[in-house]
């Protein structure tokens, strides 16, 4: 064989020879540093939610779908009701996922504790989504519904009879999961949303579930804070016992 030919054909081998450790080795960097991969999870279940994936999580205390064409019409109101950590804002994220449009997804304003809650901030639309609206002085809320058109709101004071007085026909869900069996979906829920499609992720036991329940309550989001440094905890330490 000659000096050329040899070149070509060791060239030819190298090359195939990365080409097949390229395909071996193309998940190793998930399987091998990713440290929830062990449990069959892509990320801790109870961690942050992507937004435009909240609403798909969602245990609805009332049935969404027929709320969402109800809003349809101008002059109507949904306020969900409820303290921190209930589920109003997931609530609205799932009823605004159903009313999806061509034209793309309606805006959700959400106010926080630390800003002055304007009016002039929430877009105008056939329906206005607005998290925290009690947040909006009643000066504001004047403002704001005087607009036509129809409102979904997440609140922890009702704004019922503010919405009556405007000539709104309003609807109030107390938003309040404190239902065992509502719990245990949602926490299926969660799991299923953070499995990696191989395997099968390790549950919390219903005895656990129990105990958590009892003190947490109605709150999904200290609930979610327990479970959290649950998963945290059986990465860490290499185990899945449950006992907290």
């Amino acid at each position: 064989m000659s000096a050329e030919a040899w070149i070509v054909w060791y060239s030819c081998g190298v090359m195939a020879q990365l080409g097949r450790r390229e395909e071996r080795t193309s998940t190793l960097p998930y399987r091998v540093f990713h440290p929830f991969a062990r449990l069959h999870l892509r990320v801790n279940p109870f961690g942050e939610v992507p937004e435009a994936e909240r609403g798909g999580l969602v245990v609805p205390v009332v049935e969404l779908r027929p709320l969402a064409e109800w809003l349809k019409a101008p002059g109507r109101a949904v306020e969900f009701l409820g303290e921190c950590g209930h589920g109003k804002s997931s609530h609205l994220h799932a009823l605004r996922d159903l009313m999806r449009a061509p034209g793309g997804m309606p805006v959700l304003t959400r106010f926080g504790p630390d800003e002055r809650a304007k009016a002039r901030a929430v877009p105008r639309a056939p329906v206005s989504f607005v998290d925290e609206s009690q947040l909006l002085s009643g000066r504001e809320r004047r403002r704001l519904f005087q607009r036509s058109g129809s409102f979904a709101l997440g609140t922890h004071e009702s704004h019922a009879e503010e919405l009556r007085s405007r000539g709104f026909d309003c609807r109030t869900v107390i938003v309040d999961t404190n239902d065992f069996e509502n719990v245990k979906r949602i926490v299926a829920g969660r799991i299923a949303w953070a499995r990696d499609g191989e395997g099968s992720p390790p549950q919390v036991s219903e005895a656990t579930l129990r105990r958590l329940h009892t003190k947490c309550g109605a709150d999904l989001r200290l609930l979610g804070d327990e479970l959290y440094d649950l998963y945290q905890r059986w990465v860490s330490e290499g185990g899945c016992d449950d006992d907290i």
